[in-house]
């Protein structure tokens, strides 16, 4: 039987997860990081029933420690002000999974081919998504049996997308991973209970999988799983920054990739989803990534991994801007539409001037070595933030005045987008790793907001050069959603802004050849739109992928 017919049993997938019997005697090896076996380290906050302030007065020992068997208070950082503690649990007593370390299943579907397979994730995945260690102390861990069993299923998984990218495989039949989804999703929902760095990486990966259907933006129960991250994330401290913990550094170093993987996730996808964001600014206290935080033990880094180091910190740099955006003119107490005019108008040159900070600062991402897929993410995520700016100050200012000397202020913007999708398009050899799934609703937010510049357009010429925008930035998506392997990430936009315009602009009515948007007055509300957006897509509606 071929690997991609191995058929995957329930009974083996899931089996007992609990354990029965009285908790383990034996208490948690001092170590200098908070990955302890059979122990979980949550830490002890500010206002809960064991907070710092009754923590200080216990007897710590030497090694920092307090408690029994189980129940013990790591005092991770004993500075005097500032303390931190984590307080460990034995995870029998948190109902924990038997089998998080039983690699049984997976190995059955994936054997013989797993190391091929981590290489082929640390090729193609990593390089856009740095969030795991170094490959070798992943494969040392793997073999140690230190890695949970959702972790090393979703490694897997990913990397079976770029099978064909691989010469060791491409000639052999692919795994069918894409089977193993629900049971990935059912062991994370038991990890949890023992949260750690492993669990949360998990978590981050599997939101990034590629969707399985294209339709909604909502992949089924993404925005819970965002909320579960960021809660995995809080649970074991990461929005404490730990420069001064008694961990190692490389643990710390990984700590505060991890922050920000989660702070960016949470990000977009309040931006994408439209959905209040569940990371408040006074709620963390960590210092923005260096280059130092990807380097080996001996603080070395590659060519390559220089590039990927700086392209990650350049997205979480342009994440803060995004969360300032959404908190000035996207939350529910902002209501854009009610602002005063003069503020829209401050705020949106404000926020346009950081934006081409953020730009003239992050030149390189054009350069030739730039050309890659988190590079052509970081650019693209810049435009969405704009776009958003300028649709939130179009709600108050009519026409953007301000924003742009020129005549239509998108112009300028959709160059670069343009520009940004014709190199892709011609140089797809670079681009073979994996797109973050950010893409998808970006691409949607920039059409979304082109098919609203042309439904706010105010005479013939305004008109004209609207729709010619609209109608090349869709023909670009669909050159790209022709590849449904590289660039996946097209599909969705695509067939979300076909949908729009099939739906407001009418699919089988017959189309107007022209319409003088200055009659639009003599219309009714309901009329006027169907008119001049027929005049505007008197084309037909781009197929959209299966």
């Amino acid at each position: 039987m071929s690997p991609g017919d191995d058929p995957i049993q329930s009974d083996q997938l899931f089996r007992s997860r609990s354990t029965s019997g009285s908790p383990l005697r034996q208490e948690p090896a001092v170590k200098s990081t908070t990955s302890m076996p059979g122990w979980t380290c949550l830490l002890s906050g500010l206002s809960g029933d064991q907070n710092p302030h009754l923590l200080r007065h216990l007897a710590f020992d030497d090694s920092d420690m307090f408690g029994d068997h189980r129940w013990r208070v790591w005092r991770v950082d004993p500075r005097l002000r500032g303390a931190a503690y984590l307080t460990l649990y034995s995870n029998q007593l948190l109902d924990c999974s038997a089998d998080m370390y039983n690699y049984d299943d997976i190995e059955r579907v994936f054997s013989p081919y797993q190391d091929e397979l981590i290489n082929v994730y640390y090729t193609f995945v990593h390089p856009s998504y740095p969030i795991l260690e170094r490959k070798e102390e992943f494969i040392a861990r793997r073999t140690q049996k230190q890695i949970p069993c959702s972790l090393l299923a979703v490694v897997y998984s990913h990397a079976c997308y770029f099978w064909e990218k691989s010469p060791a495989l491409r000639h052999l039949i692919c795994p069918n991973a894409s089977r193993l989804r629900p049971y990935i999703y059912s062991i994370l929902t038991v990890e949890i209970r023992t949260p750690n760095l492993n669990v949360l990486q998990a978590m981050l990966l599997y939101l990034q999988l590629p969707p399985l259907i294209i339709r909604e933006s909502n992949h089924p129960g993404h925005w819970a799983m965002t909320t579960l991250a960021v809660a995995i994330a809080q649970d074991i401290g990461l929005h404490v920054d730990p420069e001064k913990w008694k961990i190692s550094l490389q643990e710390r170093k990984l700590r505060r990739v991890l922050w920000w993987s989660v702070y960016v996730h949470d990000k977009w996808m309040a931006h994408w989803l439209g959905r209040p964001s569940h990371i408040r600014k006074g709620d963390w206290a960590v210092q923005p990534l260096t280059l130092s935080d990807f380097a080996n033990a001996d603080g070395m880094l590659s060519v390559d991994e220089v590039v990927q180091g700086k392209i990650f910190i350049t997205l979480c740099e342009l994440s803060e801007v995004l969360s300032e955006v959404l908190d000035s003119f996207y939350s529910i107490r902002s209501n854009v539409e009610e602002m005063d005019i003069e503020q829209s108008a401050s705020l949106a040159q404000d926020f346009m001037g950081r934006l081409q900070n953020w730009r003239e600062t992050n030149g390189y991402l054009r350069l030739p070595e730039a050309r890659t897929a988190s590079a052509y993410t970081a650019a693209l995520a810049g435009c969405a933030v704009e776009t958003l700016v300028r649709r939130a100050h179009a709600a108050t200012f009519p026409g953007e005045a301000g924003l742009d000397s020129n005549s239509d202020p998108m112009a300028s913007m959709m160059n670069r987008v343009f520009e940004m999708m014709r190199d892709i398009l011609e140089n797809r050899p670079p681009q073979s790793r994996m797109w973050l799934s950010y893409n998808r609703g970006n691409l949607m937010t920039i059409g979304s907001h082109l098919i609203t510049m042309v439904l706010r357009s105010t005479n013939d010429e305004e008109l004209e050069t609207r729709r010619g925008t609209l109608l090349e930035y869709r023909g670009y998506l669909g050159k790209l959603a022709e590849d449904e392997r590289d660039f996946e990430f097209a599909r969705l936009p695509l067939r979300r802004l076909n949908l729009i315009i099939s739906e407001l602009f009418g699919r089988d009515d017959e189309l107007v050849d022209d319409i003088d948007p200055g009659e639009a007055d003599d219309l009714s509300g309901a009329r006027t739109t169907s008119a001049i957006c027929r005049a505007a897509f008197n084309v037909a509606v781009a197929p959209t992928p299966p």
